[in-house]
């Protein structure tokens, strides 16, 4: 085998997202991040769009007991380094805890998160 070099990819913020962020915000509306990035990646990103909390969980969904994340699951704006079905438990866990949530996914690892009843 012969390196051959790199391969970046980019895919940048749209245009207008932090705005956007900001006024769900002034609406009352409580924007959370899901995503299978890595946490570095996920707070970077969140840093870029303004987004008002950088800082992405720190524990093992894994380990978590459901209990546990309807305790948590409110106070965290960033889940980082999420699994497919986890993403899912996170959906629910929102809504059990009270509140009216609205999701939107862009891949296959959403698929079970989107097929979850309104």
């Amino acid at each position: 085998m012969i390196f051959s070099g790199f391969i970046v990819l980019f895919d940048p913020p749209k245009a207008g997202i932090a705005d956007t962020i900001n006024q769900l915000h002034r609406l009352g509306i409580s924007l959370k991040v899901v995503t299978g990035d890595n946490k570095l990646v996920a707070a970077n990103v969140s840093q870029q769009v303004g987004f008002r909390t950088s800082n992405p969980n720190g524990f093992d969904l894994r380990s978590m007991s459901d209990e546990a994340l309807l305790k948590r699951v409110n106070d965290i704006s960033i889940f980082a380094e999420v699994e497919p079905n986890q993403k899912e438990r996170i959906i629910l866990a929102l809504k059990k805890s009270g509140n009216v949530v609205g999701y939107i996914g862009d891949g296959i690892n959403d698929a079970s998160a989107s097929m979850l009843p309104m």
